[in-house]
């Protein structure tokens, strides 16, 4: 058996990326920061492969926490005109959100946000003030 990404970043909050944890999730900023800055991303801190094994009351507190995080993402982003949200696990099958936030000037304005332009990493201290700014914006 492979060990989940996600179930590995949920546990460690040491993580960089590290914006906040709630009651049933974790917020992260997304790595893809370039094309859309305050991309982030919650994450089930439970695993879950699919959205329908989730119990109705755990789903609707994660709505809950991802409608908090974007409400503090267009707080310290505040040339944010919508949020974006995508469900997909294509990728990683542990169940969690990508939280977008759109501008009238970002790479895709109009259109879908993919695909990302770039897909540049920042360092450690660039996601740790990223993080502190969307978490300061929670409170």
């Amino acid at each position: 058996m492979t060990t989940c990404v996600f179930c590995a970043i949920v546990g460690d909050p040491t993580n960089a990326t590290r914006i906040c944890e709630f009651r049933h999730s974790v917020a992260l900023v997304n790595f893809e920061q370039d094309d859309y800055p305050g991309y982030s991303l919650l994450l089930l801190k439970e695993h879950y492969d699919h959205v329908h094994h989730i119990s109705s009351a755990v789903l609707h507190a994660f709505i809950d926490e991802r409608s908090q995080l974007a409400v503090a993402i267009m707080k310290a982003y505040p040339a944010t005109l919508r949020m974006n949200y995508a469900n997909l696990g294509n990728i990683v099958s542990h169940v969690h959100e990508h939280l977008i936030p759109r501008r009238p000037d970002d790479p895709n304005a109009g259109a879908p946000p993919w695909p990302l332009r770039s897909q540049r990493r920042g360092d450690d201290k660039y996601y740790r003030e990223v993080a502190a700014r969307i978490r300061g914006a929670l409170m």
